[in-house]
């Protein structure tokens, strides 16, 4: 459900001036507190803010609109044509469990620790190796857009049994990648809401 711009408005000043009564937010945006009460119980309802009595209204920490975008991590891509053994060195170097394969921008591919293991142990000249020799391909792989709920790109990491997935921009022509949705993401959400609640 997409917010109208008042909710937005309402959005921003809980975010900001968390706890804030109801009172507080219909004086800075000029409208009476019974004018906000739809608006108030949408917020409460889609879980973006919370409310107590005596206290006011509390941001819940959750993404607006609970999207992927606002959670995921920054992606971290080589590039189509790097060698096996680079591939290697730059997973290491930034701890991670899969690489993200690009042409252009484009996600080409996926690699994984265990696709890098078998390359070393069973290769020669990993060197020499391009990781498109070994990698995943478009379109055996399992992906998710930045304006993805974080439910759906949960959903896959469950079903599929992985760790993480790209996070592609809508483009009919494209699979730009903008991040990555990880099991890391999805634990730290789970904690926040153990914490705030």
């Amino acid at each position: 459900m997409k917010l109208t711009e008042r909710q937005e408005k309402i959005l921003e000043l809980i975010k900001e001036k968390s706890p804030i009564s109801g009172d507080e937010i219909a004086e800075k945006l000029g409208v009476t507190k019974s004018a906000l009460r739809t608006d108030f119980s949408i917020l409460t309802g889609l879980n973006l803010v919370s409310s107590k009595t005596k206290k006011g209204y509390s941001y819940k920490n959750k993404c607006a609109l609970n999207i992927v975008k606002t959670v995921m991590s920054p992606q971290n891509s080589i590039d189509v044509k790097t060698s096996v053994y680079n591939a290697i060195i730059h997973l290491f170097n930034y701890d991670l469990g899969t690489l993200l394969v690009v042409d252009k921008d484009n996600l080409v591919g996926i690699i994984s620790r265990k696709d890098l293991l078998k390359s070393a142990l069973n290769a020669k000249n990993i060197e020499k190796i391009p990781v498109s020799m070994i990698m995943t391909r478009m379109p055996n792989l399992i992906y998710c857009y930045e304006d993805d709920t974080i439910a759906e790109a949960t959903k896959k990491l469950i079903e599929h049994e992985i760790d993480s997935i790209p996070v592609l921009k809508r483009d009919k022509a494209k699979f730009c990648v903008v991040g990555r949705f990880t099991k890391t993401n999805v634990t730290k959400l789970y904690y926040k809401e153990i914490i705030d609640n």
